[in-house]
């Protein structure tokens, strides 16, 4: 089925961004130090059930912003309605901030962005995923990349939540990560509204 993009939506879509961004920058909040108290463990072990090692949480977290940004920069020249566009901008703009908090925050704990099964496994679907974008143009890019940010944030917000979020040792990364999935969910609504709202019809 071929996709349709009414043209019409591109005001509703900048209100949305606007809106989003105002209640995005309420939510950012800082600890000094220590060990966030909020973990959870497991009593017999003292681990944290599909725990990750600090140095892999960063280096999964590079792989997210790095993905967003590079697809971003696709379909920000090659979309065909204005409000896909602006959502890739805003894609680039804000996981590019990102990607810099956290590499300023591993800096400060000392840390580095190590390799793991995760962290190579996000890379590689962004591989493909810029492949496919590459091969398409126009409103067939419109769609597939929105279906593609719909499904990227969600899996994005479960890791997290079954994942990174529990296994961070400090309170500096807890926080970041916290406000992280902030971003994502946000993010995510966004994508949502932009195909629904925005008339980007799913590619069958």
């Amino acid at each position: 089925m071929h996709t349709m993009i009414r043209h019409s939506f591109f005001f509703g879509f900048a209100a949305l961004v606007a809106t989003a961004n105002v209640g995005c920058n309420d939510n950012k909040s800082t600890e000094d130090s220590g060990t966030d108290a909020s973990v959870n463990t497991d009593a017999s072990t003292g681990t944290v059930p599909g725990a990750r090692t600090e140095p892999e949480i960063f280096g999964i977290l590079d792989a997210v912003n790095t993905a967003e940004i590079e697809q971003g920069e696709i379909a920000k020249d090659r979309a065909a309605a204005e409000s896909v566009k602006q959502f890739a901008q805003m894609m680039i703009d804000e996981h590019g901030a990102a990607k810099k908090r956290q590499e300023a925050l591993r800096d400060q704990l000392g840390q580095e962005a190590r390799d793991s099964a995760k962290r190579a496994e996000l890379q590689q679907k962004n591989d493909d995923a810029k492949d496919a974008l590459r091969n398409r143009s126009g409103a067939e890019l419109d769609a597939f990349y929105v279906d593609g940010q719909i499904q990227q944030h969600e899996q994005t917000l479960a890791l997290l939540d079954a994942e990174l979020i529990p296994s961070a040792r400090t309170a500096q990364l807890s926080t970041e990560l916290k406000t992280t999935r902030e971003s994502v969910a946000r993010h995510l609504e966004m994508a949502k509204a932009l195909k629904t709202d925005g008339g980007v019809v799913t590619m069958t």
